[in-house]
């Protein structure tokens, strides 16, 4: 062969052996570039998560309104009879019988059955027998009367 043919291939190899090299090398510096990516995205990533589950405000969670709480109705007196009175709570009714053992006190004072007025707050101690009142303490003034004077 001749010289000249043989210095063309040469030439045409060299040259594509170039593009080769330059291709593989944009090549590898192109995956260095997406390995690089995914690194700084992974690291962002990772960081975003760590924030939210550690304060609440990069969550975006809200705080919830506070419910008020229920509001108490302290049991009243419904009805008083010769030995008996009858409390009525919030869900319940229940008959308590007064005996000469039952200590009553009247806004702060000794009591008879007789100072005990519907619509009275009270508060009814159980004894042994939970249908008989150990002690009654009875506060304010019945519904639409006025409180005894001291």
């Amino acid at each position: 062969m001749s010289d000249a043919f043989l210095e063309c291939f040469r030439l045409a190899f060299h040259r594509n052996a170039l593009q080769i090299k330059s291709i593989s090398e944009t090549a590898s510096s192109t995956q260095k570039l997406v390995k690089k990516s995914f690194y700084i995205l992974f690291a962002l990533i990772s960081t975003s998560l760590l924030f939210a589950t550690i304060s609440p405000t990069f969550a975006g969670s809200r705080k919830k309104k506070a419910t008020p709480a229920p509001e108490y109705h302290p049991p009243v007196i419904s009805s008083v009879t010769g030995n008996s009175i009858t409390v009525t709570g919030e869900k319940t009714t229940r008959t308590f019988i007064v005996t000469q053992f039952t200590e009553i006190n009247v806004n702060g004072q000794r009591g008879t059955i007789a100072d005990l007025k519907p619509g009275m707050a009270v508060s009814v101690t159980i004894g042994v027998d939970p249908t008989r009142a150990g002690r009654i303490v009875a506060t304010g003034a019945p519904e639409g009367g006025k409180q005894k004077k001291k």
